[in-house]
C-alpha cells in the first residue's frame, strides 16, 4: 500500500508542478466483510490526497461459493453502519461519495437480472421462468 501511495503522491506532485487539472483522482473501494470497517479510513485518505472525484464504493460481486462468506448481502446492518459513518465523514469534508446499492435497484425493479459492477442491468443467462422474483432466485442460488 505504501508503494501505491508514494506513486500517487509523486503523480500529484508533478500535477501541481505543471499546474494541471489532470489526472483526476478517485478512490474505488470494493466493500466486503473483511474490509468494510476500513471504509471511513478510505474517506480520510480521499481527503488527504485531495481526490477531486472522491470515493466510489461498490459491493463485492460474489462469483462462486468460496467468496460467499465475504458478501455483505448477509450482513446489511454492518454494511449500513460503516456506510453511514463514511458518508457523514465525506459530507463533512466535501468529498464526493458515490455509492449505489445495486441490490436495492434490483428489488425496486422486481427483476431477477444481474447487475454489473456499475449497476447496469443485464439479463441473467441463468434466469429461468420458474423464478417469480429476485428473492426466489437468490434463495435458489445461495440456498439460504
Amino acid at each position: 500500500m505504501n508503494k501505491v501511495l508514494d506513486s500517487i503522491k509523486e503523480i500529484l506532485k508533478e500535477k501541481n508542478n505543471f499546474k494541471s487539472s489532470n489526472p483526476l483522482l478517485r478512490i474505488s473501494f470494493v466493500a466486503c466483510k473483511s474490509n468494510i470497517h476500513e471504509l471511513p479510513d478510505m474517506v480520510k485518505l480521499a481527503k488527504d490526497l485531495h481526490c477531486e472525484e472522491g470515493i466510489k464504493i461498490e459491493y463485492l460481486t460474489v462469483f462462486n461459493e468460496l467468496m460467499r462468506s465475504e458478501s455483505l448481502f448477509y450482513d446489511q446492518e454492518m454494511a449500513n453502519h460503516y456506510l453511514s459513518i463514511a458518508k457523514k465523514m465525506a459530507e463533512e469534508n466535501h468529498i464526493k461519495f458515490v455509492f449505489q446499492d445495486c441490490l436495492e435497484i434490483m428489488l425496486q425493479k422486481n427483476r431477477p437480472d444481474v447487475l454489473n459492477v456499475n449497476c447496469h442491468l443485464k439479463k441473467c443467462i441463468f434466469t429461468q421462468p420458474k423464478y417469480p422474483s429476485l428473492l426466489c432466485l437468490l434463495q435458489n442460488i445461495w440456498k439460504y
